[in-house]
């Protein structure tokens, strides 16, 4: 699918996204804890890798599949594992973030609002639906800007350095 060309957002509407980012990236949240007294406790990081893989099959693929599919069917008819973990996934064992998914930048950089502004609707679609359904999935308490601790967009995107202005 084509991306469309960047278009210039009004002060407005380009604040309002800014904001947008800052809070996917930083606290998005479906409303419970991540290890809430109605989920068993849950370790993501405490996993061996066959406990990873059987989560990822058994719950995140079955719920993550029909969000992409929904979101962009054309896009996402082929959805699996390398759509997140990247064509080379397996000889990488699946680590996290892909090299294959673009690049986003710290909340503010000029880098990160071009983005945005280019990609309406992708990040749209991520902050409200992707990164929340992950965090709640992999039962990861949201970002805290404070600790630098849980989860936020750098869990699966690789993080780039913004220019120096």
């Amino acid at each position: 699918m084509p991306i469309p060309a960047r278009q210039t957002l009004p002060a407005l509407g380009q604040y309002l996204l800014t904001m947008m980012l800052i809070s996917s990236c930083a606290t998005a949240t479906t409303g419970s804890p991540a290890n809430s007294p109605d989920k068993p406790a849950f370790n993501w990081a405490g996993l061996s890798h066959d406990e990873r893989k059987t989560h990822m099959r058994d719950a995140v693929l079955p719920t993550m599949e029909p969000l992409f599919i929904g979101h962009d069917g054309q896009r996402f008819a082929s959805f699996g594992c390398k759509t997140c973990h990247g064509r080379n996934a397996q000889q990488r064992d699946y680590a996290m973030p892909s090299p294959d998914l673009p690049t986003l930048y710290p909340s503010g950089a000029k880098e990160q609002i071009e983005t945005l502004e280019s990609h309406r609707e992708i990040s749209t679609f991520m902050f409200q639906s992707v990164t929340p359904t992950m965090r709640e999935l992999l039962r990861l308490p949201p970002y805290d800007s404070k600790t630098g601790e849980g989860f936020s967009c750098f869990y699966c995107h690789p993080r780039g350095e913004p220019e120096s202005t």
